[in-house]
């Protein structure tokens, strides 16, 4: 019997009507544009009021006819020690399921990751963007939790190995709660250090103070595009929440990026 784990975020995070949710999705994402050679991208994760806008400007760009999504996205509620595999045939939202690539998981089993059953925001707003975009693809559900660069680089590389031509998502917001002014001071050292492609400087720029939640998600984003042949990195969009009227001194950053191989369209 196929299991479903059912959203957990409807009707805050996003619109729990599907006909609402749909459009609002198409809405966000606009006419498609597509890059055939994207390997993989940052999109944030915020309710969609706030980040939808530079989360759905990504997915408008991203590669037609994608068959595998590796959705790798932060804990904000559970304690995850390295990363967990979602479990699960299915992943619930209103607007359908999005199927779950059981071969992958089995895969990810043997690398040694466990199992576990639990709601993720940060996951969980990316479903209805990616059954839009791909209604037949299948998703590696990865929550991630302490930042291990030694293991996110482990996990990058068998991914790449054993996933052959997925498209890779990492979900994460940058810096949290603080004035605009100095949210947009480190969210800059942040998208800089990302669009090098070089984790050692994405690293050093958490070091010097940059914020990202999904900070784990876009390190392995980063191998794991290197190991694709990934060599060109662009800024999609980048917001705050104070573009979204949330005021100016509690503020979140959202960032989206694209990389790909050289010759994107």
């Amino acid at each position: 019997m196929e299991t479903i784990l059912e959203p957990s975020f409807a009707g805050s995070f996003y619109p729990a009507d599907p006909l609402q949710l749909a459009g609002l999705v198409k809405s966000l994402t606009g006419t498609h544009e597509p890059s055939s050679r994207g390997i993989g991208m940052v999109v944030p994760h915020a309710g969609m009021a706030y980040s939808g806008k530079t989360a759905g400007m990504a997915y408008r760009i991203a590669p037609d006819g994608v068959e595998r999504v590796i959705l790798c996205a932060p804990s904000h509620r559970v304690f995850v020690g390295g990363a967990v595999i979602l479990d699960a045939d299915a992943l619930g939202t209103p607007m359908g399921n999005v199927k779950v690539d059981g071969d992958a998981v089995g895969s990810l089993e043997r690398f040694g990751l466990k199992r576990a059953r639990f709601g993720e925001h940060s996951l969980e707003v990316q479903l209805p963007f990616i059954l839009d975009r791909w209604p037949e693809a299948k998703v590696v559900p990865l929550i991630t939790g302490s930042f291990d660069p030694v293991f996110l680089e482990e996990l990058a590389c068998f991914l790449h190995a054993e996933t052959e031509g997925a498209f890779f998502i990492a979900s994460s917001d940058l810096s949290h709660f603080h004035r605009l002014e100095h949210a947009e001071k480190l969210d800059s050292m942040v998208r800089e250090a990302f669009l090098s492609l070089s984790p050692e400087k994405f690293i050093s720029s958490l070091d010097r103070g940059g914020e990202a939640c999904g900070r784990a998600p876009m390190l392995a984003l980063l191998h794991y595009a290197a190991r694709a042949g990934g060599s060109l990195a662009r800024e999609i969009h980048y917001s705050t929440s104070a573009d979204a009227g949330a005021g100016r001194t509690q503020v979140v950053g959202y960032f989206s990026a694209m990389i790909s191989r050289k010759g994107d369209d």
